[in-house]
């Protein structure tokens, strides 16, 4: 079921950058443990990739990675299509599916309008690591889980192997199709507003806030909003306060409180 959320142009509106993102967003409405929804913002990324199947596996080439990238300008879409070929060759490649979290998180949520230096990735990192080597990545000096390419202007910050909130979390990711059978995790809603509140009030990031009151209005718009998780997960962090500010400023009502099923 496609889903364009009224939010990215309702009465001239836009994302708190002023951009108005990729567009296209579509979703499947989801319960207690994650769901889908697709980005449309390129209908050839498919075609680009075609060649590319799992099967018989054969680790895509570093030639080929480059020729799929290279017809996309846009950085933001750029490190999106990347992450999910990385994400493919790891489950073909026999290693548990990654999961997109922190600033990538947000600026795929976002479609585009929040850009982050980096990809942020939750993942077993020995399988991660061989992948990149063929690609051509190499770590950052002095770093142990940074990787970067220069010449794709790519950045991969890894993680860690799972998320740190724990089980719930992890069966509450939501999955992002990109084309075809390609798509990715990303943490959910609920635990990257609540991040991003930590941020906020720890940190002393403010754009934070702000960030965390857009993923608020995008989730609450697609339906994929839980608010008893989300008070649970701020009140186990301590922001409870930051979170109430921005329901008490929003126009959220009992039909958006989505009960655990």
């Amino acid at each position: 079921m496609y889903y364009s959320p009224p939010w990215l142009g309702r009465g001239g509106q836009s994302l708190p950058t002023g951009r108005q993102g990729w567009g296209g967003l579509s979703g499947l409405p989801r319960g207690a443990e994650g769901g889908e929804v697709e980005f449309n913002f390129q209908r050839n990324i498919g075609n680009m990739l075609s060649s590319y199947k799992t099967g018989n596996h054969k680790m895509l080439t570093k030639d080929k990675l480059f020729s799929a990238l290279e017809q996309i300008e846009d950085p933001a879409k750029k490190r999106l299509v990347f992450t999910g070929i990385l994400s493919k060759e790891i489950v073909a490649s026999g290693g548990k599916k990654p999961i997109i979290v922190g600033g990538e998180a947000v600026e795929i949520y976002t479609q585009g309008s929040y850009t982050t230096g980096d990809i942020d990735i939750k993942t077993s990192p020995e399988i991660m690591e061989e992948i990149l080597g063929v690609w051509g990545f190499e770590k950052v000096k002095g770093s142990r889980k940074i990787w970067f390419n220069e010449a794709l202007d790519i950045y991969l910050d890894w993680q860690g192997t799972g998320l740190d909130e724990g089980p719930e979390a992890e069966k509450r990711v939501n999955s992002i199709r990109i084309s075809g059978d390609m798509d990715i995790l990303v943490i959910s809603f609920e635990d990257l507003i609540t991040d991003r509140l930590c941020a906020a009030k720890f940190w002393k990031d403010t754009d934070s806030k702000m960030w965390a009151k857009a993923l608020f209005e995008i989730a609450r718009e697609t339906g994929k909003v839980d608010i008893i998780y989300l008070r649970k997960r701020a009140e186990k962090e301590n922001v409870s306060d930051l979170l109430n500010n921005i329901l008490k400023n929003s126009s959220i009502d009992k039909n958006d409180i989505k009960k655990v099923f």
